[in-house]
């Protein structure tokens, strides 16, 4: 008998994984078939994620799925959705729940939409996503900037963690 990895299989152990890295600051996710609710669990795990970049996701975005995602993930500093599907009521209710995710935020984010429906009009997009802990950024994000290693398709990079290193008894 022959065992099949299916997509979501496979979508689950990756996400499984992920999430171990507490100290994880960068994820980068290239052509994937995650969905949102994968999506939400690994921001909401990932405490210390400072730049998300979801590139060509199989799923399009909701707003309430992209904010909730956001929202569960303060350390954020960077996310681009570029070259994603967004859904087409996106900016409209993007209006709606902006204000409500940077209350408990205090630092700014930078979001990269370029190639998405929000590319389409600079004006109405600037006007509707207008926060001052927001700002919209609409150049394209090349992924060989994102990883040292050419052609990388897992990147790890060990930070020492911050949290250790100030409790009592900790090696120097």
């Amino acid at each position: 008998m022959v065992d099949q990895l299916h997509d979501d299989d496979w979508i689950n152990i990756v996400s499984s994984y992920i999430v171990r890295f507490k100290n994880l600051r960068r994820l980068v996710m290239l052509d994937d078939d995650i969905d949102n609710c994968q999506l939400m669990l690994i921001c909401s795990q990932l405490k210390h994620l400072e730049s998300l970049h979801l590139m060509q996701i199989s799923e399009s975005f909701s707003a309430s799925d992209f904010w909730n995602m956001v929202d569960a993930c303060n350390s954020l500093k960077e996310v681009s959705i570029s070259f994603n599907d967004l859904e087409p009521n996106f900016l409209e209710e993007s209006k709606k729940l902006i204000d409500g995710v940077f209350v408990s935020r205090n630092s700014p984010l930078t979001l990269h939409v370029y190639n998405t429906i929000l590319d389409l009009d600079v004006q109405e997009t600037l006007d509707a996503l207008q926060h001052p802990l927001l700002e919209i950024s609409f150049d394209e994000v090349l992924i060989e900037t994102l990883a040292t290693a050419p052609d990388a398709f897992i990147e790890t990079e060990f930070v020492p963690n911050e949290l250790y290193s100030t409790h009592k008894g900790a090696p120097n």
